[in-house]
Formats: structure tokens, sequence, C-alpha cells
């Protein structure tokens, strides 16, 4: 009934009778229904046919310009360029993050939750937990540590022929860790490079 050709006056109009007053009931030509999806919340391909057949939609891409470039010292639209650059070689642009997770953002503190919150564990999920993936989008800022191995427990393990005995675990520095998350050039570093250096070597 949402269809322009469905609509009351068109020929092909539909009307149904309402269950508690029993009157009739359309749909008027001047109604518009307008709604926002997410690319990641078209994963039911059914579902999302059956809109695409009903409505008209506009893209909207991430927009760094609604960002401001000097929030305590750090560009948020280099940063958000930055990591959207990284996402969509790796992964493609429907995976880009919008730059709604940053319109609030007004101190280190704010900056510092989001990633902690939203960009950290939306990154887990795109990679699958792969974190030498999710390092390198973060253009190794110290976000992502190699962590330090229990060479007693994998001495073993490590000589088994189909193990890659040269493998890196890593882990996220822990949200206490005030050199990493309280620190500027940990976020300026992901569109600056600063921090790669150190980070590559699991300090």
């Amino acid at each position: 009934m949402i269809e322009p050709s469905k609509r009351l006056g068109n020929k092909e109009a539909l009307e149904l009778t309402l269950p508690y007053s029993g009157e009739k009931f359309g749909v008027p030509k001047n109604v518009y229904i307008i709604g926002t999806m997410n690319t990641a919340d078209r994963s039911i391909t059914s579902l999302d046919t059956a809109l695409r057949r009903r409505f008209e939609f506009v893209e909207m891409m991430p927009d760094v310009s609604k960002l401001s470039m000097d929030c305590e010292g750090i560009n948020l639209q280099e940063l958000l360029k930055a990591i959207n650059t990284r996402i969509e070689y790796l992964l493609d642009r429907e995976k880009t993050i919008g730059h709604a997770f940053f319109i609030g953002v007004e101190n280190l503190d704010d900056l510092k939750k989001v990633f902690q919150n939203k960009i950290i564990p939306l990154l887990q999920e795109y990679f699958y937990n792969d974190y030498t993936l999710i390092d390198a989008v973060l253009n190794y800022n110290g976000m992502i540590k190699i962590k330090e191995e229990n060479t007693e427990y994998l001495q073993k393990i490590k000589t088994l022929d189909n193990v890659d005995s040269e493998r890196k675990i890593y882990k996220i520095t822990p949200f206490d860790d005030k050199s990493v998350w309280d620190e500027i050039k940990t976020y300026q570093a992901i569109y600056g490079g600063e921090k790669q250096d150190k980070n590559k070597n699991g300090e």
C-alpha cells in the first residue's frame, strides 16, 4: 500500500478494513515515509529486495567536513579519513565508519570512549578478531600490542610441523594504561605515523 501506484486516487489503489472501527483505510498520496538504514543492516537479502522495490535510496557516505580539525590538537577529519581509507582497502567501502561516531566528541576523554566502546569493538567484528589487521588500520599507534609469550608452555607446541613458530599474539592495550589512551599522540599517530616503530617492537 505504500507504493505510489497503490495509494488512494490511483487506478491500483488498495484499501483495507480496520479491525476495530471497521472503516476503510488507504495510504494518501501526500504521506512521505523517510527512514535510515546502515549498509551493515542489509544482511537479509529478501528484506533488502522488498525495501528496494518500495523506496528510493539516497547514499550518504561519511562526511569528514562535519568534524573538528582541532580537538585538543587532534584532527578528527584526518583521523576518520585515515581509518576509512584503510578499511576500504582491506574490506570495501560499505564498511567505512560514519562521521556520526565522532559528532559528539569535544575532548580527549570523549574520543577515548569512542575508540574503546565503539571503534575497537567494530573493528573486531569487521576483521574477525584478526588483531594484525586491526593494528594496521590504527597505524600501529599503540592501542594494539604484542602479548608476551609464556615460552615454557609453548615450547613443545612450537615444534609441531603445522604450527607457525613465528606467530605473534596480540592484545588490546588495557584501558587503564594512560600512557596510551590519554596520550594525544596516540590518536595523531593514526593519520601521522609517529608511533609505528615503537608498537611494532611490542614495547
